[in-house]
């Protein structure tokens, strides 16, 4: 759970909460993608892992300034580069940090972000 919903289990009825878990879940779930992906390329890198077909399609990617398609999981300007969508793709996780530092401090300042 990202811990909205886990200590505020009433708060489901709240459309609010229902779309901050949403937008918690979906951020959380790319990052890790993210992350891993970065690590494995670390590890190629470094010679301690093997190059697989996905982490060569990352790799062409990263290297022509592509977003790579398993990290657009929200809709982003066509064409946007690496570049750029590191840059929003930070601002966006900061952003759920601060809704789930505030769903865990209760509703009203929840409410207030909005």
């Amino acid at each position: 759970s990202s811990g909205i919903n886990a200590e505020y289990g009433e708060n489901i009825k709240d459309p609010l909460y229902r779309f901050f878990e949403r937008e918690v879940t979906i951020g959380r779930n790319l990052l890790k993608t993210v992350l891993t992906d970065l690590r494995d390329i670390e590890q190629v890198c470094e010679l301690k892992k093997k190059q697989t077909n996905y982490i060569r399609s990352l790799l062409s990617d990263l290297q022509k300034g592509i977003v790579p398609k398993s990290w657009l999981r929200y809709t982003v300007p066509s064409g946007v580069t690496i570049n750029p969508w590191v840059i929003d793709f930070s601002e966006r996780i900061r952003q759920i940090l601060r809704i789930v530092e505030a769903a865990q401090k209760g509703a009203t300042a929840l409410k207030e972000l909005t």
